[in-house]
């Protein structure tokens, strides 16, 4: 953090997100907010606005998360009683930041052709706006979710896409009338999650074409790109950083495409690839 603030940096017109805010025991992880803290507004002057996310799930069930899971009402309530009580506490201990939020429960956002799951990230997202819309009434909300198929393959799907038509426009009904305060999809742009898929793997034409589905549905949010700062190694599965070069003409890319640029996925990569050193500290 002290070196992005000294070169007078930032990334995606200064706005800092926070993923999450506890420890690996699922507990408020003050020593890393406390270290992080001066550098967010209301301390400082480095970005102008940071989300807050707060905790995400750890699923052990059947299936995935982001389709079975989500339906389980009982992952749905800790996750939202989870998430109340870390933004209090957040608040409590931080009272001179202004924060927003960040929605940290992630999508495949193709799994919205199925009803049910529609419905359950309708109900998660939109009770939890509720929530922490009653603690700040004039923060605004970013949410990270992605396609993990690519548009050309997907697509031609009709019946499904008609599907997605419906889950996307309800759940974006939902989103609107749950608040009245900006809400933003950073779409993930998947190249460096999908980089090691062959034929499945996502280009930036497919992140432009899904940007723009996006925007064909009625009352769709703020739409900008997450875009992938890393790679994936396809013989260890690690992730690597990609050279500023690549970052830049994809991020190029986007912008010639009417695209605009969000917060992206995440600053140890950023600081690689403006010359910074990444160090550790006990």
């Amino acid at each position: 953090m002290a070196q992005v603030c000294s070169t007078g940096k930032s990334t995606a017109g200064s706005t800092l997100v926070l993923q999450d805010i506890v420890n690996a025991s699922g507990q408020f992880n003050t020593p890393y907010l406390n270290a992080i803290v001066p550098y967010l507004p209301g301390y400082s002057t480095c970005f102008s606005q940071v989300f807050i996310g707060t905790a995400g799930i750890n699923y052990n069930g059947p299936g995935t998360l982001y389709q079975q899971g989500v339906q389980n009402t009982s992952v749905q309530s800790d996750y939202l009683n989870q998430s109340a009580t870390l933004a209090k506490q957040f608040l409590a201990h931080y009272p001179r930041v202004r924060p927003n939020w960040y929605l940290t429960l992630e999508a495949n956002l193709n799994y919205l052709d199925q009803p049910a799951v529609a419905t359950a990230y309708s109900s998660i997202l939109t009770n939890q706006i509720r929530y922490l819309q009653s603690l700040t009434p004039n923060a605004s909300f970013l949410w990270s979710p992605g396609f993990w198929y690519t548009y050309t393959g997907y697509s031609s799907n009709t019946y499904g896409m008609g599907l997605l038509n419906q889950g996307l426009a309800g759940l974006f009904s939902n989103l609107t009338a749950a608040t009245h305060q900006p809400v933003i999809v950073d779409l993930q742009d998947e190249i460096g999650t999908t980089n090691c898929w062959g034929s499945g793997a996502m280009t930036p034409l497919d992140a432009v074409d899904w940007e723009h589905y996006l925007t064909t549905i009625p009352n769709h949010p703020a739409i900008e790109m997450n875009t992938t700062l890393f790679q994936t190694s396809c013989s260890t599965g690690g992730a690597m950083p990609l050279s500023a070069n690549q970052v830049s003409t994809t991020e190029s890319y986007y912008q010639s495409n009417n695209v605009k640029l969000g917060p992206a996925y995440e600053m140890r990569y950023w600081l690689q690839q403006h010359g910074m050193s990444l160090t550790t500290q006990s």
